[in-house]
């Protein structure tokens, strides 16, 4: 019996080995020095930056104080983790609708009734010109 549990210390105590091992291996790799230099590019102008290791494309642009609008595009995405000597460019997006309207005209219908004299006519339903409306969304990149 004294056997069977030294046994079963002995699973758990792999396990839990096993466990931190790949918890350990999982764990990103952290640079040498706690700062990186990277190349801002954004709105026409090139600026070098030093940021704090682990710092994301997104916090290279606010420490910049570039302000992002929605559609802009960032290469690398705005969630990259940068490394040092990274390049980051901001590709500014502008959207813009254009509205294009068209006259469709209404058409005449004649239906015969036998209940009219010969050459008689008589209007029923008035017609009235309809309006197509054809949208176009536009996207300008810098």
């Amino acid at each position: 019996m004294r056997l069977y549990q030294l046994a079963k210390k002995a699973v758990r105590f792999l396990i839990f080995s096993g466990l931190v091992l790949l918890l350990i291996g999982c764990s990103p790799v952290r640079s040498s020095s706690s700062q990186i230099e990277i190349t801002l590019e954004s709105d026409g102008a090139v600026q070098g930056l030093v940021l704090s290791a682990g710092a994301t494309a997104r916090e290279a642009f606010e420490q910049a104080g570039v302000e992002i609008n929605v559609l802009d595009k960032s290469d690398p995405p705005m969630y990259t983790i940068l490394q040092a000597g990274d390049k980051v460019t901001l590709t500014r997006v502008v959207e813009e609708y254009i509205v294009e309207q068209n006259v469709i005209p209404y058409e005449t219908q004649i239906l015969r009734n036998e209940s009219l004299a010969e050459g008689e006519q008589r209007l029923i339903q008035p017609g009235q010109n309809g309006m197509q409306e054809i949208t176009y969304r536009v996207l300008y990149e810098e």
